[in-house]
């Protein structure tokens, strides 16, 4: 194959080289080495704009989830407050209602109590009325 060619000077390294066919020797301007290098190069040209770009997009998506999630401990910390509020308010209630209910059956006790007295007390000043009046005969 090194016949088939035309010999030509390779344009990056400057030596002299067989191209492959006459036709390729119309494009053909670099040796296989030159070639070659060229074409590792710029595949990693190509692979390094990629990672760039791709780091480019998961900066802005981290940003993003950032501003996004940035206030996060906040609103968890307002939630849990809102909670903590609400059972104490409602503790604080069933302790208020059943505060209430014992000093309402305490007073009930006591009303009871001071009626029953009352009622012992009017009890004797009728019977004492009574025996005044059958003493003194004011009865009917």
């Amino acid at each position: 194959m090194s016949g088939v060619g035309i010999v030509k000077e390779c344009e990056a390294c400057g030596i002299t080289f067989t191209t492959r066919t006459n036709t390729t020797a119309v494009y053909q301007r670099k040796c296989d080495t030159c070639y070659s290098e060229k074409r590792t190069s710029e595949s990693v040209q190509k692979l390094n704009r990629q990672v760039q770009n791709n780091m480019m997009s998961l900066e802005s998506r981290t940003k993003a989830m950032e501003k996004k999630f940035g206030n996060i401990e906040l609103v968890i910390e307002v939630a849990a407050k809102d909670i903590v509020t609400d059972a104490v308010t409602e503790a604080l209630e069933e302790i208020k209602a059943s505060t209430l209910e014992e000093a309402k059956q305490i007073i009930e006790a006591h009303v009871k109590e001071q009626t029953e007295k009352w009622q012992m007390q009017l009890l004797k000043m009728n019977n004492r009325i009574r025996t005044l009046t059958q003493e003194l005969g004011l009865d009917d």
